[in-house]
């Protein structure tokens, strides 16, 4: 019933509601600010750690993100393993039947926690790795040993998951950094067996503020549209998601207004909570609209979120491209009843192919 119900409002969306009938698809929730890396690419470590909720709210909260309807449940920080009562949240979001996705930069990962997460079959973990060598990623992350404690984590994953039930992923962040290492990266991702290599183009949002000298150039974005294309010709199968998120790459750096063609789903299917229970309509935080620990989060949801759908239906919103959100609004826009052509294109056939197969 509740995945029907999720069906019935993504229908809803597609032909232009903005008053959603169950939770969100997806719930984004940063459990922790505090990080022990030291990345230039976003200046969160930099700041005042925000407060964190205690134990008992965070379960409680993991409560009513199953009693609102919501499906998948999204965790990471900061660095998510910072937090100490991480296991007990899990266990308890896989009891509530939720799946559960969860980030890190592999720091605090050894054999026994991953072994953990695998018992406790949490379907995807993402795995921060920035750069070819031990040396550029460190240069970008800020920490010496990531990248081997990345590769690593991920080689315990392959061993511990022989089920196939718990996925792993490399995660990278695209900076003017790395945007020339992305070929020997891929070729790293794939030689580690990973299950697949997500990425995101570095925002110049607040939230996740990036030092100057690592936003992309021009060049770059040539060099990475020429990367991604070889990529994918070597590793069809290494990049999870739709070309046409890969092909606005472009957009999102030298022209972010025409991002605005793809209506936004924050606030419809997903929802961000942050460490002290403020509540946002996606990862980028632009306006909160309620606190769990003040109100709850089916009223947060369905009533106090209201106004912030409306508007973000207008197109009153920042624009990003994280690829946490953004391959979904592609997706939604392929169902619109203006872009039912777009269904039948061999590029969107391809990638529906894969994700079956």
């Amino acid at each position: 019933m509740t995945k029907l119900k999720h069906i019935a409002n993504q229908a809803k969306f597609c032909f232009g509601g903005t008053r959603p009938v169950t939770g969100p698809l997806k719930v984004f929730w940063e459990i922790t600010h505090r990080c022990n890396s030291r990345c230039i690419n976003c200046d969160m470590w930099q700041k005042k750690a925000t407060p964190e909720m205690s134990a008992a709210h965070a379960l409680n909260l993991v409560e009513q993100i199953s009693d609102i309807g919501a499906l998948h449940l999204s965790i990471s920080g900061g660095e998510t393993f910072l937090r100490n009562d991480i296991f007990d949240i899990l266990e308890s979001a896989k009891k509530k039947g939720l799946k559960i996705s969860v980030n890190s930069n592999a720091l605090l990962l050894n054999r026994e926690k991953i072994k953990h997460l695998c018992e406790l079959q949490v379907e995807s973990t993402y795995i921060s790795l920035d750069g070819a060598t031990d040396e550029s990623n460190q240069a970008i992350r800020g920490v010496k040993e990531g990248f081997r404690r990345a590769l690593d984590a991920v080689a315990f994953f392959k061993d511990c998951s022989k089920n196939g039930k718990s996925k792993v992923f490399i995660n990278t962040t695209i900076n003017h950094l790395n945007a020339f290492e992305l070929r020997q990266i891929a070729d790293i991702v794939s030689n580690s067996e990973a299950d697949g290599w997500t990425m995101s183009v570095v925002q110049n949002v607040d939230i996740y503020k990036p030092k100057p000298e690592v936003l992309l150039t021009p060049d770059d974005i040539k060099e990475i549209e020429k990367a991604i294309h070889d990529i994918r010709k070597k590793y069809p199968r290494i990049l999870p998601h739709m070309s046409e998120y890969f092909n606005n790459f472009r957009n999102s750096v030298l022209y972010p207004a025409k991002l605005y063609q793809y209506r936004c789903v924050a606030g419809y299917l997903t929802m961000m909570i942050h460490p002290n229970g403020d509540v946002f309509s996606c990862p980028v935080a632009f306006e909160k609209t309620g606190n769990v620990l003040e109100k709850s989060l089916k009223e947060i949801w369905f009533n106090e979120m209201q106004d912030l759908r409306e508007r973000i239906k207008k197109g009153k919103h920042p624009v990003c491209w994280f690829d946490c959100i953004s391959p979904i609004n592609i997706l939604m826009s392929c169902f619109a009843p203006s872009k039912w052509h777009k269904l039948l294109e061999p590029s969107f056939l391809k990638h529906l192919f894969h994700k079956a197969f």
